[in-house]
């Protein structure tokens, strides 16, 4: 996937963003990691992301692997909802 302006806005990337975002997790914008002999930046957090008409009703991770990095397998289940509507758990 190209991570370009297109991607970021569009559906699927919005709702797997926002599903580790309502976990508590911060998100890191691809390929804006700078490593230098002197410092390391992790990168530039992307903005919160909160959709109207979808709302995530389950979020399931579970650990791939590990090295000096995590991979996981994720499942986002999101319902349509009215905007202004908070869905019931």
């Amino acid at each position: 996937m190209a991570w370009t302006n297109k991607t970021y806005n569009s559906l699927i990337a919005n709702m797997f963003i926002e599903g580790l975002q309502v976990q508590g997790y911060t998100v890191i914008a691809p390929f804006t990691a700078n490593i230098s002999p002197s410092s390391i930046d992790l990168g530039k957090p992307l903005p919160g992301v909160f959709m109207e008409y979808f709302q995530p009703v389950q979020i399931s991770m579970y650990p791939l692997y590990q090295r000096d990095y995590q991979v996981y397998i994720m499942v986002v289940v999101y319902q349509f909802v009215q905007p202004g509507t908070i869905a019931q758990a």
